[in-house]
């Protein structure tokens, strides 16, 4: 069949198409290739190749062998000796890492003892000491209050020359009874003077009643003015010590899991030697 350039394109070209009529179907050509076809069979021969006896005793198969045996073994040689130094770097960190948890758990449990020891001994003793100021405190305290109601004492300004901050002191200011006696003794050595009428009247004053509540009201003063000035003082050592024993018992606590973990450590690398 024959169509013509100007159904297809716009140049002059002709093209020659063969169709397959009728006639043509019983005309078949059959290509066959030109390559020899290769049987998949395996012959005896061959399968004999690799019999026992066979590859045992082929030189070939015996270099292969040994060449394989030998780099085979170079290889074991060469992991056995990276793992031999990987092993003993390991033993001497684990040796270090042991020695330092046995170290460290002797020498925080020692300083856990000493903190112990030291630690509440200097608080006993600073509690101690601060009680023993702040009581100090307290008894000026009152030894000054008694002092300014002695003051006020009737007719004891015409006598200059008495001073009571000598006679009255820590052991008798909140002693009502010593110091009813001062006054008495007081009273005998002056009362021989026409100057000391007032003086010595006022313990006679009464049958001796004006002078007891004076002496009682001037003592209750000294005693409660002690007790104010000492009373803030011993609260606040008392919560100190307080805090102070708190932080002991805390640090002591700390101190001592530290140490429990670093004897678990040790326990631990010395078993998994034990084990290897």
């Amino acid at each position: 069949m024959r169509i013509h350039y100007i159904n297809m394109f716009l140049f002059s070209l002709m093209f020659n198409i063969l169709l397959n009529v009728n006639k043509n179907h019983y005309n078949t050509t059959i290509h066959t290739p030109n390559t020899t076809k290769i049987p998949t069979t395996r012959l005896l021969c061959e399968c004999e190749l690799y019999a026992p006896s066979n590859y045992n005793n082929d030189p070939e198969m015996k270099q292969v062998m040994d060449n394989f045996h030998h780099q085979t073994q170079q290889r074991f040689h060469q992991y056995e000796e990276r793992m031999i130094k990987n092993r003993k770097q390991c033993k001497e960190q684990s040796d270090k890492t042991e020695k330092f948890c046995l170290k460290c758990g002797y020498g925080l449990g020692g300083a856990l003892t000493a903190w112990e020891i030291f630690g509440y001994t200097g608080i006993y003793g600073w509690a101690n000491y601060a009680a023993l100021l702040a009581h100090e405190a307290g008894v000026k305290a009152g030894i000054k209050a008694v002092l300014d109601m002695f003051s006020l004492y009737p007719g004891l300004k015409q006598f200059p020359t008495v001073d009571f901050s000598k006679i009255i002191n820590a052991t008798n200011f909140d002693r009502p009874v010593e110091l009813v006696n001062i006054i008495k003794g007081l009273s005998n050595k002056l009362c021989d003077s026409s100057s000391a009428k007032v003086f010595c009247s006022f313990p006679k004053m009464e049958k001796g009643q004006s002078l007891v509540n004076f002496v009682n009201s001037a003592s209750q003063s000294g005693i409660m003015e002690a007790a104010n000035v000492q009373g803030p003082k011993v609260s606040f050592i008392k919560a100190t010590t307080a805090d102070l024993s708190y932080n002991m018992i805390v640090s002591g606590i700390t101190i001592f899991v530290i140490v429990l973990v670093m004897v678990i450590i040790y326990l631990i690398l010395r078993y998994r030697k034990k084990k290897k």
